[in-house]
């Protein structure tokens, strides 16, 4: 179903206003070509000298061995993996950094905590001790959405009528505009979990129109992980060598890029993702041991390029999982599971759109947990659909009420149906 229906665009003489308004909710991005701008975002407050050292350590081997000598270093970083090792009588968590080895003694964090160093982007204290690094101090660097920061950033907008698609487009980093802000505000419906259930998403659109910046944002801000390549069995649900957990334990949400690019290496994969994107279990790995039966309810989001030139209406997602080689059956029952489903036709330039301000993380993530509370607090069956997608168009007529629909006639233009069939945009 195709929509040529677009948020009323914010003239150029408005946006001072609107920054105007949200003065106290905004920032400068900081553009250092050596550390993601995400990185500056997360520490707002922090010395620009002191940032670039943490991530410099997390991230240069180099750079780690020569600051832990003889003394401590301060590291930010989220690990590759996490698994325990036994080394001179002792037991350790090791965390494998693109740098190097962390050794942090079992006494450093409780049995409590360890649960949360999987899930979180870390701030380390570490020193050397003989052939080791040890950690002196390890604590998660992101804290809980305060969702009293979110509702202010809400009712601001409310009060001033600003859309919700200027505020998730200025939280991205974009100056507001007609498709790209309608385009983020569809996409952060994958932020959300209505009813104790995840919103998955897929979206095939031309390069360059933010989709890597959405998911590497969201690295940061909300623990996703970002994958641009054909993930292992090891590395999406564990390494049966060490029993390291993988991504879906670690994370809050998957990004999987370009997902036209993979052929038939993601066949496997696919066959894994399908029990945890419908219960949040997850199959066992590859080896002999066995997966954690812990329940993981986390958005998976597909994002792959179209040639809009080429493009014919109709069975684009189809054809995308079918280059990859799954069956018919296999395809029916992903497609299933994804409730958001987005053609963008639109060539969007996302690079020219860049604002240089941006929502800090903590109003970011206490925007989307109001909202989240408010889909919750009202949500209803409004009788469209059977099955799984009458669930779907639940989940985001909620979500959309307390946003969307505040800027378009939700009952005159039907927007939820559109996504949940296939909107063109």
């Amino acid at each position: 179903m195709s929509s040529d229906i677009t948020p009323q665009s914010q003239p150029n003489k408005e946006l001072d206003k609107i920054k105007d308004v949200l003065k106290a909710y905004l920032m400068p991005t900081i553009l250092d070509g050596d550390i993601p701008p995400e990185v500056y975002i997360a520490f707002k407050g922090t010395q620009r000298e002191k940032i670039k050292q943490m991530w410099k350590n997390c991230t240069d081997s180099i750079s780690l061995v020569k600051n832990t000598i003889n003394k401590s270093t301060d590291i930010v970083c989220k690990p590759d993996e996490i698994y325990v090792k036994s080394y001179r009588n002792n037991i350790y968590y090791v965390l494998s950094l693109p740098s190097g080895k962390i050794y942090v003694p079992h006494g450093v964090i409780s049995d409590d905590a360890f649960e949360t160093l999987h899930q979180e982007i870390l701030y380390i204290s570490a020193r050397r001790e003989g052939n080791l690094i040890i950690a002196d101090e390890i604590r998660p660097l992101m804290t809980s959405p305060r969702v009293e920061l979110g509702k202010e950033l809400y009712e601001i907008a409310m009060q001033y009528s600003i859309p919700y698609t200027t505020i998730i487009s200025l939280a991205y980093g974009y100056a507001p505009d007609p498709h790209l802000s309608l385009l983020t505000a569809i996409r952060s419906l994958s932020l959300y979990k209505v009813q104790n259930m995840p919103i998955h998403m897929i979206e095939l659109s031309p390069p360059n129109t933010g989709k890597t910046t959405f998911a590497i944002r969201n690295r940061f801000a909300f623990n996703w992980e970002y994958i641009d390549e054909v993930p292992s069995y090891a590395r999406l649900v564990m390494d049966a060598r060490n029993g390291a957990l993988g991504i879906v334990y670690r994370a809050n949400g998957v990004a999987i890029d370009e997902i036209d690019k993979y052929n038939g290496q993601m066949k496997d994969v696919v066959m894994a993702l399908l029990t945890g994107m419908s219960h949040g279990i997850w199959n066992r790995a590859k080896g002999d041991k066995t997966a954690p039966q812990i329940t993981r309810k986390i958005p998976i989001v597909f994002f792959g390029n179209i040639n809009i030139t080429a493009l014919q209406q109709g069975g684009e997602i189809f054809n995308v999982f079918s280059n990859i080689k799954l069956n018919e059956s296999t395809i029916e029952a992903l497609v299933d599971r994804i409730g958001v489903k987005v053609i963008a036709r639109t060539r969007i330039n996302a690079s020219d759109k860049i604002s240089g301000i941006v929502i800090p993380d903590s109003y970011l993530r206490g925007f989307v947990a109001y909202i989240e509370q408010l889909a919750n607090k009202e949500y209803k069956d409004y009788g469209k659909f059977e099955g799984r997608r009458r669930f779907q168009y639940n989940q985001i007529r909620s979500v959309f009420e307390n946003t969307i629909c505040y800027e378009f006639d939700c009952d005159k233009q039907d927007l939820v149906e559109q996504l949940v069939n296939t909107m063109y945009l």
